[in-house]
């Protein structure tokens, strides 16, 4: 897995998105978005929309830089203590942007993966290497999860890079 430096979308870019993610919470259409999944409580948004190179998590909105900032920090910390465990993370980058009602949208940015390496497409379609990539995210999962660090092994969050989870 490559440690490139987390991608950035840039203020101009990020806020076109923000306004896009506004129309589509403001009319329930979300025709003009490019939804790539939906997490627990966030979508995965492909930008740009028409040959997404950027996956951008849209976090619940924050009301000042300060709460932006220290959960941005933690997003940061969170990634290196999970990369010194060993495990294989994205380049992850933290970006806000104004929204229309005066708060900041969070958006953990990371670079798209190509679909064919994404662990729910391979169980689906690879039988015979399910088995083995499933029983990898589990021992991953068991090497690194203790009292103080948490992960969540959602088949959603894994891909598989060169041979490497």
């Amino acid at each position: 897995m490559s440690r490139d430096a987390p991608p950035k979308l840039g203020a101009d870019r990020l806020a076109d998105l923000e306004r896009l993610v506004d129309r589509a919470l403001r009319s329930g259409d979300t025709g003009p978005l490019r939804v790539l999944g939906y997490g627990e409580i966030s979508p995965v948004l492909g930008w740009p929309t028409t040959d997404p190179t950027h996956a951008c998590k849209r976090l619940p909105v924050f009301e000042d830089d300060e709460r932006a900032g220290d959960y941005g920090a933690l997003v940061g910390e969170y990634v290196a203590e999970l990369t010194r465990r060993g495990v294989g993370v994205v380049p992850t980058g933290w970006e806000t942007t104004p929204t229309a009602y005066g708060h900041l949208a969070g958006y953990a940015v990371q670079p798209t993966l190509p679909e064919a390496a994404l662990a729910p497409r391979i169980v689906a379609e690879d039988e015979h290497g399910a088995p083995e990539l499933l029983a990898s995210i589990i021992d991953t999962t068991l090497e690194v999860v203790d009292a103080r660090v948490g992960l969540d092994a959602q088949l959603s969050n894994w891909a598989l890079l060169d041979g490497e989870l």
